[in-house]
């Protein structure tokens, strides 16, 4: 069987981690104000998740976790296969909190010429 195709771009979320953990992540596209898509995932070990979302548009991803814990998480995020961001936490300096959003892409704007 073939992957389901994606005819925007792709989103992509790795997560990594040595405790259980829940993250929300949340999609905006900020052209519109719309949500894109809002997914609550819990964790433990290494994720990967893609998300197929239009093209031409800048968004705002948010990623909150629901607890501190004592363990590290690794995020890295990419766009249409391009490095967004990387956030690296570690229990035994802080809280390992992570309360964040990232801004990509741009808006098009229709052409009236």
């Amino acid at each position: 069987m073939s992957p389901t195709q994606c005819l925007g771009k792709t989103l992509s979320l790795q997560l990594e981690s040595n405790q259980s953990n829940e993250v929300l992540f949340h999609l905006v596209n900020k052209c519109t104000g719309m949500t894109v898509f809002s997914d609550t995932k819990i964790h433990d070990g290494y994720d990967s998740y893609d998300y197929c979302i239009d093209e031409g548009a800048q968004y705002t991803l948010s990623i909150k976790e629901s607890s501190s814990n004592q363990g590290y998480r690794i995020y890295d995020m990419t766009y249409n296969g391009e490095f967004v961001t990387h956030f690296y936490n570690s229990g035994g300096v802080s809280d390992a909190f992570i309360d964040t959003s990232i801004s990509f892409g741009e808006c098009q704007e229709d052409s009236l010429f």
